[in-house]
């Protein structure tokens, strides 16, 4: 595409910078002085000059965010999931569903599909099941994203919840 979002260390801080990967050129990026600069994703996904992900959680949790690619200012307010028994493991899937970005998160054994809209950051569904293992281990825990819902699968047990309704 036309973004490259680098997240490194910048001596002691955890820092996010943004290129054109046309020019080259360092359009903006992470400053420690400056509390209101664009703060480090993790599980990125850019989509037509967006970059979406996972913002770390100080606590049991984590926070959907979007900034704008070209100038790193924020598009919706960040979103938190909260409530969680530890800090949960939580990745976005690689592609756009729709007007959604979905995430697969595992808080111990319990696993969740969870669908934010693109628009304002919103959780759409989210579709929740026990399970053991990890994603995508067959027999334990699987995903799916088709035709508008999500789908979890553990063990025999199925849930389904629509993207688009």
């Amino acid at each position: 595409g036309d973004w490259l979002a680098v997240q490194k260390r910048d001596y002691d801080v955890d820092a996010l910078h943004m290129y054109s990967v046309e020019t080259g050129e360092h359009l903006w990026g992470t400053d420690p002085q400056d509390r209101s600069s664009p703060r480090p994703l993790h599980s990125k996904l850019i989509r037509d000059g967006r970059l979406y992900g996972i913002r770390p959680h100080a606590g049991q949790g984590f926070y959907f965010a979007g900034l704008d690619c070209a100038t790193g200012a924020d598009l919706f307010d960040q979103n938190e999931q909260a409530g969680y028994s530890t800090r949960p493991q939580v990745r976005l899937r690689p592609a756009l569903h729709g007007a959604a970005v979905v995430a697969e998160v595992r808080d111990r054994q319990n696993f969740e599909l969870k669908a934010f809209s693109t628009a304002d950051g919103s959780l759409r569904h989210t579709v929740e099941m026990e399970a053991t293992g990890t994603f995508g281990v067959h027999g334990r825990a699987s995903a799916t994203v088709q035709n508008g819902s999500l789908g979890l699968l553990g063990g025999s047990d199925l849930r389904v919840a629509g993207v688009e309704e």
